[in-house]
């Protein structure tokens, strides 16, 4: 499975339009990796967060041309009302965390998943663990907030990160580094895949006690009220 540019004749036929939401806590890396596999850069700017984004990618993906929509959100606890509304008619989600920060792992379990699966039901989920560059980073090699966390808890393990997709029944854990573009379009084919599987095949979804118990309580706090062009082989 590769990545091409897409030929004026291979785009001549139908398309469908999918939709992607990438959640996460703020800083994450969701928009880094957004960032990478639409425009195919990396930005080292400093951390601006963001409220709501919404870029359009087109893929060619098994026979078929995908409009893909991507939803990159905010994290942070001030915008939980305003983020459901970026769930409606989504097609699969990209939960992320970042490797070099435990407790964005911990926040999937306790925070992502409930909501995800609240606003979205089944809805296929891949768990993405960002900067996977800074797990064999020699600690301290400099005074970061990503150092820190190093030094306190050390990195999130592969294992870890596997163990909790299966405790929130996503379709499959996955790794990059948006710096480095490692593991960036595995990630979106795999998304795209899962959208087309979905009709065939439902994911079991499975809740730890924990998670159900933060389901309930995260109920009461909710008011329910460019282009870049890419080629898949599909499989």
């Amino acid at each position: 499975m590769f990545l091409k540019c897409v030929s004026r004749q291979d785009s001549i036929m139908d398309t469908v339009r999918r939709k992607l939401v990438v959640v996460g806590d703020g800083e994450c890396g969701k928009t880094c990796l957004l960032q990478r596999f639409v425009q195919d850069e990396y930005k080292e700017d400093g951390y601006l967060p963001t409220v709501y984004e919404v870029d359009v990618t087109q893929l060619y993906y098994n026979k078929h041309l995908v409009d893909l929509s991507l939803y990159d959100t905010a994290g942070q606890e001030c915008y939980d009302r305003l983020r459901p509304f970026s769930y409606v008619d989504t097609d699969v989600v990209l939960v992320v965390f970042s490797i070099d920060n435990p407790d964005s792992l911990e926040n999937v379990v306790n925070n992502w998943a409930p909501e995800v699966r609240h606003f979205c039901g089944k809805v296929p989920v891949i768990l993405v663990g960002t900067k996977c560059d800074l797990r064999d980073q020699t600690v301290g090699d400099n005074n970061s907030v990503s150092s820190c966390r190093l030094i306190k808890e050390g990195p999130v393990k592969y294992k870890d990160g596997e163990r909790v997709a299966r405790e929130i029944g996503a379709v499959k854990y996955m790794e990059s580094s948006a710096k480095l573009n490692i593991g960036v379009q595995d990630i979106f084919i795999e998304a795209i895949k899962s959208c087309f599987q979905r009709k065939k095949k439902w994911q079991t979804f499975r809740l730890s006690k924990k998670i159900k118990e933060s389901i309930v309580l995260r109920k009461r706090c909710f008011d329910q009220s460019k282009r870049a062009v890419w080629y898949s082989t599909g499989s």
